[in-house]
């Protein structure tokens, strides 16, 4: 049943399903319930502040709609970068605009606010905020922001939540690079045996397809929420002193090149080859938003909606004096040289192959011309670590 001006009226609909992965939902019956989810979402919109909080808190139907749909559009984006059809489109559109309408701190239910009531019902959790991200930071930057700083904002409890969530993931990484070291060190000991060695790299597939996960998730979560970006900032596991950005970097610079070394030659593996590259590109992509939103947007670095390659700094002048800018300064110069200390030197590298994670986010994002200008603007010229006496 369709909205209506009697608020005891709903509606039901069907859990979101992707036409090409299930086998069970004919083109007909699909297209079908595309026609109901985008009538019904449109009803919703056009409902009161009243009617809309009910249905959002209520309709049990409505709340599996959304749950299904970001899961499986997230799982989509982060596998596919093909065009996805005018209907889907628009569609993604709506279930955007009803997620931030439902974070508007003026629309309540039962005296507090709505997204209170979707968080204590456990609509609004981490998991769906990082499939919301997933789908949506990457082509609505700013209404993006805009969801996940407001659910932050109203929800003080989500932030600690994304520090459990930073101890899970640095936990995740750190499981990763021992197993793929474990594997390594098999695959060397299986060069005679063709079939258990195709296994292994298998296996070791599978933790490569894992971290890729992660990497692109991150970026995505990073890209929609500076105040979620700086939880894993220094962020240590709760019992390992490595912090978040160190696991990230011993993965890339110290594990990968050994996965890498295994598969050339007679082990080589095309798949594997392309899918540590991917991985690669996503992990310093990852790290640079990390730097970025910690580090350059603080000193007056700004970005377009799109680009994040080409940024342009403030007025330097007003960090000149600024001792909170020396502060930022030190930090960012700290984890820089705690790349170049372990990075080998004088050695012939290929971006994305066997280069450090350093250089490859220097080649794919220009951060020594960013470097430049927080010399040339906030350290009056002086060389970028004369601020480590700044203390």
């Amino acid at each position: 049943m369709a909205l209506g001006s009697d608020s005891t009226h709903t509606f039901l609909l069907p859990p979101y399903v992707q036409p090409q992965i299930s086998t069970q939902i004919t083109d007909s019956e699909w297209d079908s319930a595309l026609k109901l989810w985008t009538v019904s979402l449109s009803l919703l919109l056009k409902s009161d502040d009243e009617q809309f909080a009910i249905q959002l808190c209520e309709n049990a139907s409505l709340k599996k709609f959304l749950e299904t749909f970001l899961q499986i559009r997230a799982k989509i984006h982060e596998t596919t970068s093909d065009s996805m059809p005018q209907q889907v489109t628009e569609l993604e559109k709506k279930v955007l605009a009803v997620l931030l309408r439902s974070v508007e701190r003026s629309i309540m239910y039962e005296s507090i606010t709505l997204a209170e009531s979707l968080y204590n019902t456990k609509l609004f959790s981490v998991p769906f905020l990082l499939d919301f991200v997933i789908i949506y930071a990457k082509s609505n930057r700013g209404y993006s922001r805009q969801f996940v700083e407001n659910v932050i904002d109203i929800i003080p409890a989500l932030p600690h939540d994304f520090k459990e969530y930073s101890n899970v993931i640095i936990d995740h990484v750190m499981s990763v690079q021992q197993a793929c070291e474990k594997v390594s060190s098999l695959v060397v000991d299986l060069n005679d045996n063709a079939e258990v060695l195709m296994a292994a790299l298998e296996e070791m597939r599978g933790y490569i397809f894992l971290m890729m996960d992660i990497a692109i998730t991150m970026d995505c979560l990073f890209t929609a929420s500076d105040t979620v970006t700086k939880l894993f900032i220094n962020r240590s596991h709760v019992n390992e002193d490595e912090d978040f950005i160190s696991v990230i970097r011993n993965l890339y610079d110290a594990t990968l090149p050994i996965v890498l070394g295994l598969i050339q030659g007679p082990n080589a593996v095309v798949e594997i080859t392309r899918d540590v590259n991917i991985l690669k590109q996503a992990l310093a992509s990852c790290i640079y938003r990390l730097l970025y939103e910690c580090f350059f947007v603080p000193l007056g670095f700004t970005t377009g909606e799109v680009d994040t390659i080409t940024s342009t700094l403030g007025n330097g002048n007003q960090y000149s004096d600024d001792d909170n800018a020396n502060v930022i300064v030190n930090s960012l110069n700290d984890i820089l040289f705690s790349f170049i200390e372990r990075s080998e030197s004088f050695k012939s590298v290929q971006t994305f192959v066997d280069a450090p994670l350093l250089l490859d986010i220097e080649m794919e994002f220009n951060l020594s011309q960013k470097l430049t200008r927080i010399k040339n603007d906030i350290l009056h010229g002086y060389p970028f670590d004369k601020t480590r006496n700044v203390r």
